[in-house]
C-alpha cells in the first residue's frame, strides 16, 4: 500500500486553518487525518503576529506531518464587498501574502535535499467558487462525515474544503468517511 501526505492551508495572520489527509494511490482513496485552527496571540505589531503564525505552522503542521504536497489558498481581494474593501484598505492581503511566502519558503527549507515537496497555490475561485461557507461545510459532511461544531472555525473548514476539492475533483479519488 502506498500513500502520500497532503497538507492544506487556509492562511491568515490571526487564524490559519490546516488539514491533513492521506492519499492512497493503490485504492484511490483519500483519508482525513487531522485539522485544526492555529491561532496567533493578538498583537498590535503584525510582524510579531506573522512570526508567531509561521512558527505555529512550522511547529504544528510541517514538522510533525512532513507532507509530500502542500496546498495553500492563494490570497486575493474580494472586490465589491465591505469585507473585501476593508481588507484592501488595511493591507491585510499583503500581510497574508507575506505569510504565504514565508510558509512556501519554510516548506522547502524543512524538506531540504531529503524530500521533494510539491507546494501549490490554489485560487479560491478554483477550489470553492462563490459558494457560501455553509455549502462547503455541507459538502465536507456529505463526503467525509466531518461535523462542524462551535469549535470548528471557517479557516479550518476551508482547509478541509481545499483537500476535498483536490482529492475528489483533481484526482477523482473517493473520500473515506470518518466514523
Amino acid at each position: 500500500m502506498e500513500f502520500y501526505r497532503l497538507l492544506c492551508i487556509d492562511p491568515g495572520t490571526k487564524v490559519t486553518g490546516i488539514a491533513l489527509f492521506e492519499v492512497w494511490t493503490d485504492t484511490k482513496e483519500g483519508i482525513y487525518v487531522h485539522s485544526e485552527a492555529l491561532k496567533a496571540e493578538a498583537s498590535d505589531n503584525w510582524f510579531d503576529r506573522l512570526d508567531k503564525m509561521l512558527t505555529k505552522v512550522v511547529d504544528e503542521a510541517l514538522y510533525p506531518y512532513l507532507p509530500d504536497i502542500v496546498l495553500i489558498e492563494q490570497p486575493r481581494h474580494f472586490f465589491g464587498t465591505s469585507k473585501g474593501q476593508g481588507a484592501m484598505n488595511s493591507g491585510a492581503i499583503e500581510k497574508v501574502a507575506a505569510l504565504v511566502f514565508a510558509i512556501w519558503g519554510a516548506v522547502h527549507i524543512i524538506a531540504g535535499d531529503e524530500k521533494e515537496v510539491e507546494c501549490v497555490l490554489v485560487p479560491v475561485n478554483k477550489w470553492k467558487g462563490n459558494v457560501p461557507k455553509e455549502v462547503t461545510q455541507k459538502r465536507i459532511l456529505t463526503h467525509w462525515g466531518i461535523h462542524f461544531t462551535g469549535w470548528t472555525t471557517d479557516d479550518e473548514a476551508d482547509a478541509i474544503g481545499i483537500g476535498d476539492w483536490y482529492i475528489r475533483k483533481q484526482l477523482g479519488f473517493t473520500p473515506k468517511k470518518t466514523t
